[in-house]
């Protein structure tokens, strides 16, 4: 016998068999446009996060740059501890940025090292010493040459670029985290195990990103005036 076509406007089309009293679904789902549809969403998150990402690294290399009343770019390698070198073309500048992007990248994959590994303080002090020196090393070896200029970066200043770059999104996650290092150190100072130089090192690096916590407070609140302004 003919099938019985009934359609639905939900599940798809019903098919009824008189001789066995069956009913079958047939659905409408196209399996390929799905998983194509899929398949964009995700590039299109991972576009995004890449471009977040990227934006990240570049608006963290802000700090040491700025334009000079003359209207000439001056890189400050030291950042508001040294003075600073004028650029003379704009792929010199793309160029710093790189570097800067790379050395934070390394230092901060060294960092996570010393600190997740078990090593003693005599060790692991030096060692982010060394990582100090070689990520600004690598900053100012490139630019040795280039002429000094009289104009100095102020904290101040150092921080109002790096808000306006960043963002307040941003700065909400920096500070959160902040607070949770913060936390997290303070907690294991006092309650984990451990010699006297490695509760120091902990209590150290608690007050450090206490401190970093009240800084990015201060750049959401400059990001947002910033943000009412017409």
């Amino acid at each position: 016998m003919p099938w019985i076509d009934a359609r639905s406007n939900q599940m798809g089309q019903f098919l009824l068999q008189p001789s066995t009293k069956r009913i079958f679904v047939k659905p409408n789902f196209d399996i390929p446009l799905i998983v194509n549809q899929t398949y964009a969403t995700f590039r299109c998150i991972q576009c995004d996060a890449r471009r977040i990402s990227v934006s990240f690294f570049d608006n963290f290399a802000d700090p040491y740059f700025k334009t000079g009343v003359t209207g000439q770019r001056i890189y400050y390698p030291f950042g508001i501890f040294g003075r600073g070198r004028i650029l003379e073309e704009e792929a010199e500048e793309r160029r710093l940025r790189a570097i800067i992007k790379f050395a934070f990248i390394a230092s901060v994959a060294v960092y996570a090292v010393l600190f997740s590994a078990s090593f003693s303080f005599w060790v692991r002090m030096p060692a982010l010493c060394g990582v100090v020196v070689v990520q600004y090393a690598s900053h100012y070896m490139p630019v040795r040459t280039h002429r000094v200029s009289a104009e100095r970066m102020s904290l101040v200043e150092s921080w109002l670029i790096s808000a306006r770059g960043i963002g307040r999104r941003t700065l909400w996650v920096l500070f959160f985290l902040s607070v949770l290092m913060t936390v997290v150190g303070v907690f294991v100072t006092f309650v984990g195990e451990g010699g006297i130089w490695d509760r120091l090192t902990l209590l150290l690096g608690a007050a450090f990103f206490g401190a970093c916590s009240l800084v990015y407070l201060w750049m959401i609140r400059q990001a947002g005036r910033k943000n009412r302004q017409p």
